[in-house]
């Protein structure tokens, strides 16, 4: 006879960070390398919506580095907590500072179905705090707390 729900998925629970830690790295590298193949578009953007001149290069690179580098990381589990922190400050702030105007269209309810505006950026945040809190889970570099 079959057990409880918690019962059955009891076994898998260590796992469920990995699999929060994996999709959340490839829907940031999916995020991150398109801009990779047009910096120059990238910064020109940043340069005349977020900041200008030469801060536009600080959080271009930085926005190269985390959803490039630290979503390999996440991914591969190396420096989770580390990584996760920092992926959830910078995108918590790309939230509010990038995107904030766009908070009272939270549900899209004028736009469309863009979730870029504001709900995507502040799911990755929300996830990657989790990962910071919980750590990396099974199968990665980083031991298992």
């Amino acid at each position: 006879m079959l057990g409880t729900l918690k019962d059955i998925l009891k076994p898998y629970a260590p796992y469920a960070p990995t699999l929060l830690r994996w999709v959340t790295g490839i829907f940031l590298l999916a995020h991150g390398i398109p801009k990779l193949f047009h910096v120059p578009i990238f910064l020109d953007s940043i340069a005349q919506n977020i900041v200008g001149f030469p801060l536009n290069y600080i959080v271009g690179i930085g926005t190269l580095i985390v959803e490039n580098l630290l979503a390999i990381f996440l991914i591969l589990g190396f420096k989770v907590r580390e990584s996760a922190l920092f992926i959830a400050c910078w995108f918590f702030g790309v939230s509010f500072v990038a995107h904030g105007a766009n908070i009272i269209e939270l549900f899209n309810l004028n736009s469309g179905d863009d979730q870029v505006k504001f709900e995507y950026p502040f799911l990755l945040a929300v996830n990657c705090l989790v990962l910071a809190i919980r750590g990396a889970g099974r199968l990665g570099f980083d031991p298992e707390d």
